[in-house]
């Protein structure tokens, strides 16, 4: 897997660049902001946003709380209290963590900030990827993602994310379906509102007709009575 590529196992390590490009992707199980140890040449600690999803952990250049749009990014704290909403696609640094360990390491960017845990593995040579929290509460959450994700695997991530994919297209015809039927009854509502208003409209006619027609009949009647009258004989 990519930690048999050293060149990407030296850019856990290693400060390297990674390219822009945004994407929403709720499907995370933990995200937040943490120290990184760059253990090439001599030592130093930068903050980087850090994503675990799907059995990996990648990061990225430090998320502030509030992106420019004003979508959330992260909990300051890294305690993966706050739902990251937007993140580069690219990371700086990716790894899988089926396989690796994790431990607490008396480590930290500051002699009062030393709340760091390194995540290892047998094909790193020796070496590890340490990061810090802002409080001990943190460092022990993440520690504990980390454990629970070492168990899922590439192919269980793949696996999962078809499933994924599918139940999104399943949702998505249902929700054509769903516009189509509603799209239908309305249309069938306006053919009903254009008939009642057509029978409506008829029954003001044949009230208007019936009127006209007994105006007739009086008139007649009117002029019959008139005729009788003057065809009598004088006494």
């Amino acid at each position: 897997m990519f930690r048999r590529d050293s060149r990407a196992l030296d850019g856990l390590f290693e400060e390297d660049g990674g390219a822009a490009g945004e994407r929403h992707d709720p499907n995370v199980q933990m995200a937040g902001n943490l120290y990184k140890k760059a253990t090439s040449g001599r030592p130093s600690w930068k903050r980087r946003l850090v994503v675990i999803k799907d059995g990996f952990l990648m990061y990225y250049p430090a998320a502030r709380e509030t992106a420019s749009d004003g979508a959330v990014c992260a909990d300051a704290a890294g305690t993966g209290g706050v739902v990251l909403t937007r993140f580069d696609f690219h990371p700086k640094g990716l790894l899988p963590l089926d396989g690796t360990t994790v431990e607490r390491v008396d480590d930290g960017p500051t002699r009062h900030l030393r709340n760091s845990f390194a995540i290892s593995h047998a094909s790193f040579g020796g070496r590890a990827l340490v990061l810090c929290a802002e409080s001990p509460e943190a460092r022990d959450k993440w520690m504990h993602q980390i454990e629970a994700c070492r168990f899922i695997t590439f192919e269980n991530a793949v696996a999962g994310s078809q499933q994924i994919d599918k139940l999104k297209k399943q949702q998505g015809q249902a929700r054509v379906r769903a516009a189509n039927l509603e799209a239908d009854a309305s249309s069938r509502g306006d053919e009903l509102r254009v008939a009642l208003d057509e029978l409506e409209a008829l029954k003001a006619a044949a009230g208007k007709a019936l009127l006209h027609c007994r105006a007739l009949r009086q008139e007649l009647e009117s002029r019959q009575g008139a005729g009788l009258t003057q065809g009598k004989a004088p006494a």
